[in-house]
């Protein structure tokens, strides 16, 4: 699904019904533009018409919402575990510098000081 269908079914799953004018209003699209995606989205469907121009989401829709979440869960916990790998890395490199600084043998220079 493209990223306008994916806010299109948030509006429709938050609002109970959306229409191509709020989806155009919302979304910074044109009203043939909306309805065209509105379209869409019922024929394949992700949404159905409730009333008039008012359509709803179906449990397909929620499907492809959850869907759309699972993914970025994922990727978010890649990204947290690449982090936590690297901020190993820095603690161990932290830990190093500090054992060599305690390990080293003063200079005459910073003995006087």
């Amino acid at each position: 699904m493209t990223p306008n269908e994916i806010k299109i079914l948030r509006i429709a799953e938050e609002n109970d019904t959306v229409t191509k004018r709020k989806t155009a209003g919302l979304l910074g699209l044109s009203t043939d533009y909306a309805g065209y995606i509105l379209e869409r989205i019922a024929q394949g469907g992700y949404m159905g018409k409730v009333s008039g121009e008012r359509y709803g989401i179906l449990p397909k829709g929620i499907d492809a919402l959850l869907s759309q979440l699972y993914l970025l869960d994922n990727k978010l916990k890649a990204e947290l575990a690449r982090f936590s790998m690297e901020s190993g890395r820095v603690k161990q490199e932290i830990e190093r510098l500090i054992e060599h600084k305690n390990n080293m043998v003063l200079s005459p220079i910073e003995e006087r000081v």
